[in-house]
């Protein structure tokens, strides 16, 4: 009441105008400190709320309120089954030091005489025993040892192979599956015709998240979907590609991530009526040649076009996939080799596509396909960076390619050169495996051939060849991707043009030495350390014994010292832990922070915000265990004084000192509410960069909570721009607690009069705030579910404040009250108030009179502004007598004189309207001079 009665010293305050925004729910922040003292007979003193200060703020003793006991206390009923938080019994304990001195120095000496009598005892005997067993295990060795290398080999190849063919095989289903959500959205008419829009994001979110569901082989660089596209029956065609995730590879425009292919359909491409389906994801019209596809730079994040790139001449009903869909009768296919839409470093592009189309009356209505480039295969097979190759140095002698049951080449870590053919006559053909220039590939689909006689068809097993001749491992792995497997009548049946269950063998053809060349170098190294190691055994054994009993000695003597103060440096440090859990464990702030010096973050604006991090200073412990949990104590020290700035420290600690978990639950109380937001803030979000508007609107939160908290009010949380605040919950702040609360909504209005000239001195637009403040009964408590839940209140005066604040635009106050409010005690002796309007907001069938905060009283005592406020509130209600009592002429005469003196007054413009128009068409009997407002 104190700070409330200076507040209403400072200078003469007039409220400015505000404007309207939203209202926000997010954290109940108020640094407070609780003292229980504990009687010896057991009986408890009175909770109340300690003096604590905020920033440089001081708030005074509260006591809990009653609505705070019912949630907080739990003190009249037993919950089943509540964890009760108590002293513990202590039993006899032992310092950690003189405990591992003690069991040191007991199990040592027992195992040092133990050892060094059976050393002495055995030792001579056992050194001729190991000679002679050494002898035998390493011819043993040697006569299994090529065997056994022989068969790990295999079976490490073949392990080898496995993960890169999963690695492989993972990039080229990702199509498969990309087509196969693409047509499930098509038949359950997620995706038709006419959403030209939906289908865009369908493709867009596949395009984007699908590829993120598998991370197992997510090669830096490569994209795991390189295009998934879309086109219909009338010519609309959209492709959204990503193969320049990576700015390093070569042709990659390092201007865009994404790329998006559109052509616009053939008869909205002439008159422009494409956008009336497809207005948001679509490209503007004026980028859309007609029965061209367009390319556009992809927004990251979005994925609309962005950035015109080219056009060619393009139409998808005309491509071969297109065809191969419609032989598919609306299963899904893969297509043999193909030139792709896009280009590649300006050359041609070729792959193949998987393809699915949807029917409707027997005829192909759209086609969802996506792409898989040579090029791309050919990179995942160059990278060739696989769980099991990370363990072995690079080499450049292996080779691995894929080939398909024809013998066409597909993909081959030795370039494209032997894939497709370079020659102008043959220009992108596949080239045959025997045509290729690489006579590694020669060997190994020779070899192959050798095993399967009958054809590549036959090649259904996984295996691996170790050609000693060659002195080559020759391994393969069967690739598909598609339903089910054909037999080999069934796939040669198939159109060439169409591979319904694509079929591939992946070929990895490696030097022996790759291997085994360090094995064969350890082999001899061994033989020459087993002679010498024979020989040092016999000296190194009788030396030995001389000194086992030296050492055995002096390893008591020292490990008894070193432990001692090992475990010293641990019970130390581990004492002071303690301590400090034991603060924790009372949510005692204070004595985290004291003797500290904290920093805090500091942001300024328009300036990027610049953290100076901080913490006090503290000598960790040398013992890493220890350290380690130091660390993790401090952190979550850390993460508890963070959290304080989310929930109020004294409500969590008044929890725990209940004795029980906190419960669901809320209680009536009176107390006022207040809801705040800034005007036009939405607009100001559009034209300000996001780095200033969060400066200032971090800047305007700060100095309107603090003002808040300085006149002992709750702020319950922020929500975007609007800040809801409340008094006389939990803490019983007395029957004047309406005065603190409007005379904290005076102070935020001065100190953002004084914001508004400094960010207008820095160029920022003008920042206005409109409050709207209910004193009433509400509910308070803990609000939410079982599992996660919040202190704050609910009610149809929360529901009015909020109106309230809304309601300032329409009338252009910046404060407004309901009659209630000025009612409560003291109000009306403390400040001005001015009747506003007599109205039944939405929701509500109560009629609400609703009066402006004009200014404090005890601010323009004794000053001419005094007859001034007095006139401007008292007249207004007396015109407003006028109104409500049907005389609407002698209304218009008094609202003659008054806006004589206060011109640019909303409200008496809206009363003058209103009186107008009655006086010109005179209401019925039943006339109400409640208005009803329809709208929040």
């Amino acid at each position: 009441l104190a700070q409330a009665a200076a507040s209403c010293s400072r200078p003469p305050l007039m409220t400015g105008k505000a404007e309207h925004a939203v209202v926000d729910w997010s954290f109940l922040y108020r640094l407070s400190h609780a003292s229980h003292a504990s009687h010896g007979d057991g009986s408890r003193t009175s909770t109340s709320l300690g003096g604590k200060s905020v920033g440089s703020k001081s708030v005074g003793i509260r006591t809990l309120g009653e609505a705070g006991k019912s949630v907080f206390r739990y003190e009249d009923a037993e919950v089943e089954g509540a964890e009760k938080i108590g002293p513990q019994s202590k039993s006899c304990t032992v310092k950690l030091c003189w405990m591992l001195v003690g069991v040191f120095l007991v199990a040592t000496s027992l195992v040092c005489f133990a050892l060094t009598l059976l050393w002495i005892r055995t030792a001579d005997g056992e050194t001729h025993e190991v000679s002679d067993t050494y002898m035998d295990i390493h011819h043993n060795y040697s006569a299994v040892a090529e065997a056994a290398i022989h068969d790990l080999l295999q079976e490490l190849v073949l392990q080898d192979m496995s993960v890169e063919r999963l690695a492989v095989a993972e990039y080229i289903n990702m199509p498969y599956l990309a087509v196969e959500m693409l047509g499930g959205a098509m038949d359950q008419h997620i995706v038709e015709l006419d959403g030209l829009d939906n289908n865009l994001r369908q493709l867009w979110l596949l395009q984007t998240k699908l590829p993120s569901l598998e991370k197992r082989f997510a090669w830096g660089g490569i994209p795991k979907l390189e295009q998934v596209f879309y086109a219909d029956r009338l010519g609309f065609y959209a492709a959204y590609t990503n193969e320049c995730v990576d700015p390093t590879w070569p042709g990659c425009d390092v201007d865009w991530q994404y790329g998006l292919h559109v052509r616009a359909r053939d008869d909205a491409a002439e008159n422009g009526s494409e956008t009336a389906v497809c207005s948001e994801m679509c490209p503007d019209s004026a980028n859309m040649i007609p029965g061209e596809s367009s390319f556009f730079v992809a927004d990251a994040k979005t994925g609309k076009p962005s950035i015109y790139k080219s056009s060619a001449v393009y139409d998808p009903r005309q491509r071969p996939w297109w065809r191969s869909a419609e032989e598919a009768d609306g299963s899904i296919g893969w297509t043999t080799m193909h030139e792709l839409s896009r280009k590649r470093e300006g050359e041609e592009v070729h792959g193949f596509s998987v393809v699915r189309a949807y029917y409707h009356d027997g005829k192909p209505e759209m086609v969802a396909g996506a792409t898989l480039s040579i090029a791309h295969i050919t990179d995942i097979l160059m990278r060739r960076v696989t769980l099991a190759a990370a363990h072995r140095p690079p080499d450049s002698e292996s080779c691995i390619f894929i080939i398909d049951d024809f013998g066409r080449m597909i993909a081959s870590s030795t370039g494209s050169g032997d894939v497709l053919c370079q020659e102008a006559s043959c220009e992108g053909r596949q080239l045959m495996w025997h045509n290729t220039s690489s006579t590694l590939i020669k060997d190994s689909v020779a070899s192959l051939l050798q095993r399967f006689p009958k054809g590549l068809a036959y090649v259904n097993t996984s295996d691996v060849n170790i050609n000693k001749t060659s002195r080559y491992i020759y391994s393969h792995f069967r690739l598909k991707s598609g339903t089910t497997g054909l037999d080999k009548e069934q796939y040669q049946s198939v159109p060439d043009h169409l591979a319904s269950d694509l079929r591939w063998i992946i070929v990895r053809a490696q030097p022996i030495s790759t291997y085994k060349k360090q094995i064969d170098v350890e082999e001899s190294h061994a033989e020459e350390r087993r002679r010498a190691a024979l020989d040092d055994l016999k000296d190194a054994l009788d030396h030995k014994e001389l000194v086992t009993l030296v050492l055995c000695g002096c390893f008591l003597v020292v490990g008894a010292f070193g432990l001692g103060f090992i475990s010293w440096l641990v019970s130390r440090r581990l004492n002071r832990i303690a301590r400090e859990m034991d603060h924790v464990a009372r949510l005692d702030f204070d004595s985290w922070n004291r003797g500290q010096n904290s920093h805090e973050e500091v942001a300024s604006y328009p300036s990027n915000a610049t953290a100076h991090k901080g913490s006090p200073s503290t000598h960790a412990s040398r013992i890493h265990e220890i350290a380690d949990i130091s660390k993790a104590f401090q952190n979550m020290k850390a993460g508890l004084q963070s959290f304080a700035r989310y929930m109020d420290p004294y409500i969590v600690q008044v929890l725990v000192q209940s004795g029980q978990r906190a419960k669901l639950g809320v209680a009536k109380a009176n107390a006022t509410v207040f809801f705040s937001d800034i005007a036009n803030f939405t607009s100001m979000a559009e034209v300000l960069e996001p780095s200033v508007l969060a400066g200032l609107l971090g800047e305007y939160l700060e100095e309107m909570s603090d003002i808040i908290m300085e006149h002992n009010g709750i702020v319950g949380e922020f929500i975007g721009d609007e800040i809801m605040a409340w008094w006389n919950v939990p803490w019983d702040l007395g029957s004047r607690h309406t005065v603190m609360a409007l005379t904290a909504a005076l102070d935020q209005q001065q100190r953002l009069g004084r914001l508004r000239q400094k960010w207008s001195d820095a160029g920022l637009p003008e920042v206005r705030a409109r409050m709207g403040l209910v004193s009433g009964s509400v509910l308070a408590g803990n609000i939410g579910s079982q599992s996660r839940m919040k202190y704050g209140l609910v009610g149809d005066s929360v529901n009015l404040a909020s109106r309230l604040e809304q309601l300032c635009k329409r009338y252009d106050v910046a404060v407004l009250v309901d009659s209630r409010t000025c009612d409560e005690e003291g109000v009306r002796d403390t400040f001005f108030l001015r009747v506003v309007d007599l109205v039944t907001v939405k929701g509500r069938q109560e009629a609400t009179e609703l009066c402006e905060l004009v200014a404090c009283k005890g601010q323009v005592r004794g000053t001419p502004l005094l007859d001034m406020y007095s006139d401007y509130c008292s007249k207004f209600a007396a015109i407003h007598q006028l109104y409500r009592s049907r005389d609407f002429q002698g209304a218009l005469e008094a609202l003659d004189a008054y806006q004589q003196l206060w011109p640019r007054d909303k409200p008496a413009q809206m009363l003058r309207e209103r009186c107008t128009a009655y006086v010109n068409s005179p209401p019925g009997s039943d006339w109400s001079a409640v208005e009803q407002l329809l709208e929040k």
